[in-house]
């Protein structure tokens, strides 16, 4: 809260403010004299083909795998799940480390993934388990099946209001899993969620112009 005039006096500086979430709009519009726009994240303003022409395959990796991307401190067993899941259905999981995973202890291989690779895994995986916002983002541009782990109580970085965000603009039903349903799969029609994307980017590139512009 000290800081909230110095946010609003840096922020009434600004021509023009986006943000990605209602709650973001209702914290700007109540600390300053501006009106926010409620956007897509940047991420979904390039199209699925921008992303293929960057991403690039990692050595020893083939398909017929499950991509996880955890950022919460999550505990041993969950991950010892994960493993015992992607196991069960004849899959190899491909778990990209987190500043959690000091030790290394659940990696099959040592391998260094770099933001390509982490494209080509989003893209090519038969599922993506999650608590990361913009990993489902990615499964989204993709049309891939997803489910979302929730973070442990009271860790800081929550996520919630951006996913309630997500599945509002994208009619997201059911993508939260109680940690061992990792069967679970979001309800999505992705044919519905194309169209919208391409109205989103759209509406994105009409705002990032009249304010550059202006």
């Amino acid at each position: 809260h000290d800081a909230l005039p110095i946010l609003a006096e840096l922020l009434n500086q600004f021509k023009a403010i986006s943000v990605r979430e209602e709650a973001g709009k209702r914290i700007v519009e109540s600390i300053t004299d501006k009106k926010a726009k409620v956007l897509v994240d940047p991420t979904i303003v390039l199209d699925k083909e921008q992303w293929i022409n960057i991403e690039k395959k990692p050595k020893n990796y083939e398909k017929n795998f499950i991509a996880c991307y955890l950022l919460g401190n999550h505990s041993n067993q969950l991950l010892n799940d994960l493993y015992e899941y992607a196991k069960n259905n004849d899959k190899e999981l491909i778990r990209f480390e987190d500043e959690h995973d000091i030790e290394r202890n659940y990696s099959h291989n040592d391998y260094d993934l770099n933001p390509s690779h982490f494209v080509w895994a989003m893209h090519n995986c038969d599922k993506i388990i999650t608590d990361s916002f913009h990993a489902v983002v990615f499964a989204l541009i993709f049309s891939k099946p997803f489910i979302v782990i929730s973070r442990p109580v009271n860790e800081l970085g929550d996520m919630n209001s951006r996913f309630e965000q997500l599945a509002s603009t994208f009619d997201i039903k059911d993508y939260f899993t109680d940690n061992n349903s990792f069967d679970k799969k979001a309800v999505v029609d992705y044919e519905k969620v194309k169209k919208i994307i391409e109205n989103k980017r759209k509406e994105f590139i009409v705002f990032l112009k009249n304010s550059l512009t202006e």
